[in-house]
């Protein structure tokens, strides 16, 4: 698709402005803001310029929260699952159990009220084979001294020594 302005044929076309407008507004709709909003609309001046604002000014962007978010795969990682399949279970397991998180009918994870200072639900940009879209739950790096505690305590249950 050319990413000129000229796309919209006889009528008037919109100043980048004008877009900027339109996008901030439908983003908000969509519940983005503060890095979320920035990069979005970022993206559109990009789209239509060809040059990222953000990149050009170097800018980095300070991360609402100061921890970093893991997958359950990095958190089978971190602790020295080489079998990080059965680390994943066993991760999700430990979450379930301490009532962190739950399995919903559709049988994906969510996070308990517990569990919900710690957890992110992110929607991608995936969708399911029934077009439902794929969310991914992510745990703030602070649950690892949580799971530190019930790993400790279960080790011997899982057979934890280099799984």
């Amino acid at each position: 698709m050319d990413n000129s302005l000229g796309f919209l044929g006889n009528v008037l076309t919109p100043s980048l402005l004008d877009i900027f407008k339109c996008a901030k507004f439908i983003f908000e709709i969509a519940g983005l803001k503060g890095n979320q909003l920035a990069f979005a609309l970022d993206n559109v001046f990009k789209f239509y310029t060809g040059k990222s604002a953000l990149e050009a000014g170097e800018v980095d962007l300070i991360a609402p929260t100061q921890c970093q978010l893991l997958t359950p795969k990095q958190l089978a990682v971190h602790f020295g699952f080489s079998n990080t399949k059965r680390g994943v279970k066993i991760i999700n397991y430990l979450l379930e159990e301490a009532g962190y998180q739950y399995k919903t009918t559709h049988n994906s994870w969510e996070p308990s009220e517990l569990g919900k200072p710690f957890a992110v639900l992110l929607d991608t940009n995936k969708k399911h084979s029934d077009g439902s879209p794929v969310r991914l739950l992510k745990w703030n790096s602070n649950i690892i001294h949580v799971l530190d505690g019930l790993l400790v305590i279960r080790k011997g249950r899982f057979n934890l020594a280099k799984t």
